[in-house]
């Protein structure tokens, strides 16, 4: 069940032959996370690249005070990783925490960067995640940096995300606004 859900995700991009599935398929191992468990650690080097069956994972930063910021979500469907600490093999910038209890696939980095130089929708895969996280990321940054608290929950949460608002505590969303969550609640009140 679980895998042909990854291949459907693949078809988005490209329809691989039975062998090349056959060979991708042999690469996956199956993970599962309770509520609140870490799928990486700040500070921690990432080899695997995950995607999300069922669940959700928040991204999180520490900062030199311990202060905790959440930068992303993922949930279902999405490829997830603290991507340059998985390209680079350096330590993670963020913190991966399952929201909820989260079903995942897994590949390690060699088996993908190997099944990257062999098969090239799998090249083609590689990319177009990379340009989604980037994009979704340069989005959130412009919009912390230059939009007042209530376009930044308009865009980012009910225009973007309306879902995230029953899947996700609101000092979590109030996190990922740049906001405090007074401010949150706030601004939910005049909406």
């Amino acid at each position: 069940m679980n895998n042909l859900v990854f291949k459907q995700a693949l078809q988005q991009y490209f329809t691989p032959t039975s062998s090349e599935w056959e060979h991708i398929q042999d690469k996956l191992s199956f993970r599962s996370l309770a509520k609140d468990e870490c799928l990486i650690e700040q500070g921690e080097v990432c080899r695997q690249l995950t995607f999300i069956t069922q669940g959700m994972i928040r991204y999180c930063q520490y900062d030199y005070d311990n202060n905790e910021h959440t930068t992303c979500f993922a949930w279902e469907n999405f490829f997830c990783a603290p991507f340059s600490s998985f390209i680079h093999s350096t330590p993670s910038f963020e913190s991966l925490i399952a929201l909820e209890n989260t079903h995942l696939i897994e590949i390690n980095k060699v088996d993908f960067f190997a099944l990257v130089e062999t098969i090239p929708g799998i090249n083609l895969v590689y990319r177009k995640v990379l340009e989604a996280a980037y994009l979704l990321t340069e989005k959130h940054n412009y919009i912390l940096q230059n939009y007042p608290a209530a376009e930044r929950y308009q865009t980012l949460v009910m225009q973007d995300h309306p879902t995230l608002l029953q899947r996700v505590p609101l000092k979590y969303i109030a996190s990922y606004l740049g906001i405090n969550p007074e401010t949150l609640s706030r601004v939910r009140r005049k909406i």
